[in-house]
């Protein structure tokens, strides 16, 4: 039996020193590809994050823009043909299915809600508007009021009057946010917008 083994009597076994620090040199060779990995994901992310900031800064609308580069769809003779298509839609029976008024209701369901959509954007780059044309009269009026449409309701009450007392907010905003943004207007760092300025704000809340 001895003598079976002796191609094994030169194998020496691994002290568990030289294993430990083996498995060390392991663990440096898969820490290094996992930094690799994190300085590579986190090279990602900045790049991203650059990307986000400039689409950012590029879907703000400047408020020297005028109403009309916001509004192409808003009063358009497009607009006006295809509300004028629903009312004649609406005028008459429904249609039986297969036919060709059936189908064109069918066309016309699907461009009402391409119209929706593209009249939310147009809402949301007049709020956006309004909110940063107005910023100059009252700086702090945002941060009180988060709902847009309540935003500008209020923007269209208020206008150029510095003393807030002299405006009814009744109805537009809930008693409790009226006493704040009157208290607020007490002490605001705004100033009273030039007339023509006043002026597009007060189309813009309009629309």
């Amino acid at each position: 039996m001895i003598a079976d083994l002796g191609p094994w009597c030169s194998f020496q076994p691994q002290s568990l020193t030289d294993q430990y620090l083996a498995d060390l040199d392991d663990l440096d060779d898969s820490e290094g590809d996992d930094d690799a990995v994190d300085n590579e994901t986190a090279e990602q992310d900045v790049e991203m994050d650059e990307d986000k900031e400039f689409d950012e800064e590029g879907a703000e609308m400047s408020a020297e823009k005028e109403l009309s580069a916001l509004t192409k769809l808003y009063g358009s003779a497009k607009l006006e043909d295809h509300m004028k298509a629903i009312h004649r839609s609406l005028g008459r029976a429904a249609p039986a299915p297969y036919t060709p008024e059936h189908a064109e209701d069918y066309d016309l369901v699907c461009k009402s809600n391409d119209f929706v959509y593209d009249l939310e954007q147009e809402a949301i780059a007049l709020t956006t508007y309004v909110r940063q044309a107005y910023a100059p009269r009252f700086p702090e009026l945002e941060a009180l009021i988060q709902n847009p449409m309540d935003y500008v309701r209020t923007v269209r009450k208020i206008g150029n009057e510095m003393d807030t007392t002299n405006v009814d907010l009744t109805g537009v905003l809930p008693s409790a946010t009226v006493m704040v943004v009157s208290v607020t207007a007490t002490t605001t760092t705004g100033k009273p917008l030039p007339p023509e300025q006043l002026e597009k704000v007060m189309t813009a809340c309009e629309q």
